[in-house]
């Protein structure tokens, strides 16, 4: 930490047709780092006897490949989140309790996810260095896996993978795919390409297709 005090920032909100007027005021403490302020408490019922709390740790070592980002999260019912990144700063792996697992709990005693960033075939399309999009996640609960998918993304398409066996390989032919078809469509009045949606197909059959009026 950077030695400085932590601050309360207070946050008004409005509901829509309210004229403006605050309706809820939500309670955040910041904590000045290094690496810049970032929330530490945030608050539910806040000054009332019904006050809870989601608390944020961070990892601060600068050594440590995920210097700055999120490492241990509890929210308000008291489950727990740990995340860990590679040498990126990517997101690899978050782990939460099984029951009432306590936070000192072996992997082998709670939910893990892993995420892996590699891709799948070499012709698919690169990420921006600050947005990555992961190619395979990995679901175990208590050491067993539960879950399995994986995602492609090209120029024209997007390719979901549901694994129906555990460790089935992305191209195993009883995995579920659906793929997605996409355009980038000039807009005028925002004044940038968005993209827009023309199909989306399921291995089971099912296909939709998806149309759009002129701007």
């Amino acid at each position: 930490m950077s030695g400085q005090s932590a601050y309360l920032k207070t946050i008004p909100t409005t509901r829509n047709l309210s004229n403006g007027i605050v309706t809820a005021t939500q309670y955040e403490l910041y904590q000045p780092f290094s690496f810049g302020d970032k929330v530490i408490e945030r608050y539910l019922d806040y000054g009332t006897p019904a006050q809870r709390v989601k608390t944020y740790e961070y990892y601060t070592d600068i050594s440590d490949y995920g210097y700055g980002k999120l490492a241990k999260r509890v929210d308000f019912d008291g489950k727990w989140t740990k995340y860990e990144y590679d040498s990126s700063g990517r997101l690899i792996k978050e782990v939460s309790p099984f029951g009432d697992a306590a936070d000192t709990a072996p992997e082998s005693q709670c939910q893990v996810i892993t995420y892996d960033y590699t891709k799948l075939e070499s012709s698919e399309s690169s990420d921006a260095a600050d947005s990555p999009r992961w190619r395979r996640r990995i679901v175990t609960i208590c050491g067993q896996e539960t879950g399995r998918q994986y995602r492609q993304f090209f120029s024209d398409r997007e390719k979901t993978i549901t694994a129906t066996i555990p460790g089935a390989a992305w191209d195993t032919t009883s995995n579920r795919v659906e793929t997605t078809e996409f355009t980038n469509h000039w807009n005028c009045v925002c004044g940038e390409y968005v993209r827009r949606d023309t199909l989306i197909a399921g291995s089971d059959g099912y296909v939709e297709q998806i149309s759009y009026a002129d701007n």
